[in-house]
């Protein structure tokens, strides 16, 4: 798998971004001379889902020697997202063989990239033509194979989410903390990965003739993907840098604010939910609940989407064995979430009598809490919640419970973690979070 730099973070995606290498000329430049075994090489033609060059390019050059590539049709000057060489320079003469790697072209419509390679002021060309069809004559469609890193990179955010969560969310699990930890970077690069992975399918599938419903589906998981991603990285971190395109993975950006985070997260839902009512559904479960419950004017939108996923019927989030309880028999940590949160946002709407209709739905085996009588006070009600989201173990809740409840309103500076050290060091334009 390729690496790429992401505004100075080293990361393996999908997607491997073409750069100009610099290098310098010395006082042999006018010397220096390129030479290519095969003339053949420099101009190749291939298939909308082939993912390399016909061939290598092999040439000699007396000399130091730097590439760069671009897009015939591109209206922007930044280097074509789809196409990448290795390698891309060479610190001295000798002889070399770059190989051309292509991501497959879901866009319908065909593209040419030029590949420069300079050694002094000699250069050579090479011209390389991804077509809008395979060899069968048709557009290729993405699979849900070929969508295997995206899911890939989301399962390695999630591990690396419930690291923190399950070790560092009360406040004195904190104090060890230090920007320097590397858990902190590991987390901030598996977020980026999965958001860079997001956008790179959000724009293959932009102009793409593939059929409507497969496009729709398809970009309603990426955005779903994106937004749980920077969602988490607001929670833990405050406002961060806002990547939207492939174009921008080389810019070293600066932090947006949280409202500007948390806006960027509500616009991906929309999104997701006007392609794929199910995007959510199918890859998060409550994802999208949880987040408009973090947010004090999201619990209207929560209460009617998590009343959706029980009225209609879903048998993720119902009483799957029909014994009137949600509990270990119907085998589903999301359906005890749902009702969990439902009694939440009823509470902060101040209706105390169907939040504890929510909670008693849920089997005392889930935090061996007492039913609730329609009386009981939110304070009651609320004492049985967290005694019930104790018994959950991995559902990855933890810190998102504590912001929720006020606990780290009294942590200081420690409410949020440091911004990685690493990160830090390679965007200088990366500023850290007070105290740390």
């Amino acid at each position: 798998m390729k690496k790429v730099i992401l505004f100075g973070l080293s990361l393996p995606i999908l997607l491997s971004v073409a750069m100009f290498t610099s290098c310098e000329k010395n006082d042999q430049s006018e010397d220096s001379t390129i030479t290519v075994q095969d003339n053949g090489s420099l101009s190749q033609n291939v298939f909308a889902d082939e993912t390399q060059g016909k061939s290598g390019v092999t040439f000699t050059t007396t000399g130091a020697w730097m590439s760069s590539i671009s897009e015939t049709s591109a209206k922007k000057a930044s280097a074509p997202a789809w196409i990448s060489i290795d390698p891309d320079h060479g610190d001295k003469a000798g002889n070399y063989t770059i190989s051309i790697s292509l991501e497959p072209n879901y866009t319908g419509t065909e593209r040419t990239a030029i590949i420069r390679i300079v050694c002094g002021d000699n250069e050579i060309t090479v011209s390389i033509t991804q077509k809008s069809v395979k060899e069968d004559g048709k557009t290729p469609v993405p699979s849900v194979n070929e969508l295997g890193e995206l899911y890939e990179s989301y399962g390695e955010l999630w591990e690396a989410w419930l690291q923190i969560d399950n070790g560092y969310s009360t406040y004195t699990s904190r104090l060890s903390l230090t920007h320097a930890s590397p858990f902190l970077y590991e987390f901030w690069v598996k977020s980026y990965e999965c958001i860079s992975h997001s956008n790179l399918l959000i724009e293959q599938l932009e102009n793409s003739n593939i059929p409507e419903s497969d496009k729709a589906s398809y970009r309603g998981k990426a955005f779903a993907f994106r937004a749980t991603a920077y969602f988490y990285l607001k929670t833990l971190f405050g406002g961060v840098p806002l990547v939207s395109s492939t174009e921008t993975l080389f810019n070293p950006i600066p932090r947006s604010t949280v409202q500007e985070t948390l806006d960027f997260v509500y616009d991906d839902i929309d999104r997701a939910n006007e392609l794929s009512a199910q995007s959510f559904t199918a890859i998060f479960g409550l994802a999208r609940e949880v987040i408009y419950m973090q947010e004090n004017d999201g619990v209207d939108r929560a209460i009617d989407a998590l009343r959706r996923k029980i009225d209609n019927g879903d048998s993720a989030f119902r009483d799957i064995n029909g014994d009137g309880f949600i509990n270990s028999a119907d085998e589903n940590t999301e359906a005890v979430l749902i009702h969990l949160l439902l009694a939440e946002a009823c509470l902060k709407t101040g209706n105390t009598t169907e939040a504890a209709q929510y909670v008693n739905r849920i089997n005392m085996a889930y935090g061996q809490a007492p039913a609730l009588p329609s009386s009981a006070s939110a304070n009651d009600i609320q004492t049985v919640i967290r005694q019930k989201y104790s018994a959950l173990t991995n559902a990855g809740m933890k810190y998102l419970n504590a912001v929720r409840w006020g606990d780290t309103a009294s942590w200081g500076y420690r409410e949020l973690l440091p911004i990685p050290l690493q990160a830090m060091q390679e965007n200088p334009n990366l500023t850290q979070n007070s105290g740390w």
